[in-house]
């Protein structure tokens, strides 16, 4: 962080044991190398406040990352196929020019997990929907994305179960035979 960089040098790759990469502060910072697909234990990645005006595709391959922090840059658009960072749980947009998100944002299942979800404070997302889903929380706003790449590929997706205590359900035991038994909850 805070390093004057002007570029990552694309021997990056071979740091594939590399678990978090923070370049923070990197004003003059414009572009990350292709090579950034080679970095495969990498979980967390920080580019706030550098000058990134758009992400290789390749970043969609870091399938270990959990937090992409890229608040205060200069992106207009993120990599069409994000959805292939299933495990990411914390996406810091902050401050971006972005209008959208990509369709398969829905598929990155995990955000939210940490309570953090994707945040946009400071773009200009120009879907109404979203924007209201996003102030609700992470769950609302990830719901919306899958159920707006769900519309685009003709799927239809069944709305979430209310819980009552009478269809709760646990898990005993362990292996292959275990079983789901019902959990009474008194509420009184």
């Amino acid at each position: 962080s805070n390093n004057a960089l002007v570029e990552v040098p694309e021997e990056i790759g071979y740091l594939v044991r590399l678990e978090q990469l923070l370049l923070s502060g990197n004003p003059q910072l414009t572009s990350l190398p292709r090579t950034v697909r080679d970095l495969s234990s990498l979980e967390l990645l920080n580019l706030d406040f550098c000058a990134i005006s758009s992400l290789p595709s390749e970043i969609t391959y870091v399938s270990r990352l959990i937090d992409l922090s890229l608040a205060k840059n200069r992106l207009v658009a993120l990599p069409p196929d994000l959805g292939r960072l299933t495990r990411l749980c914390r996406l810091n947009l902050a401050g971006n020019a972005i209008t959208d998100l990509p369709l398969s944002t829905g598929r990155c299942v995990s955000l939210g997990e940490l309570g953090a979800g994707i945040v946009l404070d400071g773009c200009p997302i120009q879907n109404h929907e979203m924007v209201a889903a996003a102030r609700v929380g992470p769950d609302h706003l990830l719901r919306f994305l899958e159920a707006r790449e769900a519309a685009v590929h003709g799927m239809s997706l069944p709305p979430l179960p209310e819980l009552a205590p009478h269809n709760l359900l646990t898990r005993r035991g362990t292996g292959p035979k275990q079983a789901y038994q019902p959990v009474t909850i008194n509420m009184a």
